[in-house]
């Protein structure tokens, strides 16, 4: 509409400053090496995904948002916006 709720402007306001910092966030990421390698992944509970968290065995299934990877250290990171 023409004119714009007061309450919605301060959601757009809110959202331009989130996608600012992530933005410069996933900058230094890619300056450290960092490379975004799958997004939107499903994961089944029949692929059995498991990863080992203090001891204990943690079970994925879902969608997983993105997953990183560091060639240099042979790292990855799992994000769930």
């Amino acid at each position: 509409g023409k004119v714009v709720a007061p309450a919605v402007r301060v959601q757009i306001e809110q959202a331009r400053l989130r996608l600012a910092k992530f933005a410069e966030l996933q900058a230094i990421r890619n300056q450290e090496g960092w490379v975004i390698q799958e997004t939107e992944v499903d994961v089944t509970r029949a692929m059995n995904v498991t990863m080992q968290v203090e001891g204990a065995t943690v079970y994925f299934y879902g969608r997983i948002d993105r997953i990183d990877y560091h060639p240099k250290t042979g790292r990855y990171a799992i994000w769930d916006y």
